[in-house]
């Protein structure tokens, strides 16, 4: 498979229509960020969320400032694995979504668990351990020409990304996870029963 550095890169595979994720750019120092307990991450109700496929790719190139790092999954026989969702705030007021390392994941059709290591969206990746080139907390924001906003953060020290969002602004992230090559019965799991089946 061929290595790829994240600049925008579109793969298809079989018969599902599915997106690699954007490139990274620039990220600065966020403020402190306060984990949510128990698993509720977010308002559901107030996002509407179309997941458009699955992509896998060898490898993850990062950059946060001036520093680059490329990543190779730790396990021999393992690739990366990008879930991109269609998300929009559906709701008359600004909404956030909290999403700790720990209770999202995949399980396989063995019933083996596969954490979330990454969360990407437009020019910004946000990797956790093992893949964590920082130990600060990164922080990426795009504004939109009617004057919304999404943002998103991630803060090593609680293994927890932050996403905030204006109502009406549609836009695409990836959850980003490590699987074996051959893996198969892909089921994508929140800690509070949220689940999507991946083909």
């Amino acid at each position: 498979m061929k290595k790829n550095r994240f600049i925008v890169l579109a793969l298809l595979l079989s018969v599902l229509g599915v997106w690699a994720c954007a490139g990274v750019g620039k990220a600065t120092p966020a403020p402190t960020l306060t984990p949510v307990e128990g698993g509720d991450f977010t308002d559901w109700k107030a996002w509407n969320m179309v997941w458009v496929g699955a992509t896998p790719f060898a490898d993850v190139t990062v950059k946060v400032g001036e520093d680059q790092t490329t990543y190779l999954p730790v396990e021999q026989g393992y690739l990366f694995l990008a879930m991109k969702a269609q998300i929009i705030n559906v709701s008359n007021e600004t909404q956030q979504m909290w999403y700790p390392q720990g209770p999202v994941y995949l399980t396989d059709d063995n019933g083996k668990k596969y954490d979330l290591v990454g969360i990407a969206y437009e020019d910004a990746i946000m990797m956790a351990p093992p893949y964590l080139m920082t130990a600060d907390t990164v922080f990426s924001t795009t504004q939109s020409s009617t004057g919304g906003h999404y943002t998103m953060a991630y803060q090593p020290k609680e293994a927890l990304w932050f996403i905030e969002a204006t109502p009406g602004l549609s836009f695409s992230m990836d959850f980003l996870f490590t699987i074996p090559e051959n893996a198969s019965g892909l089921v994508m799991q929140f800690g509070n029963g949220y689940k999507v089946d991946i083909q």
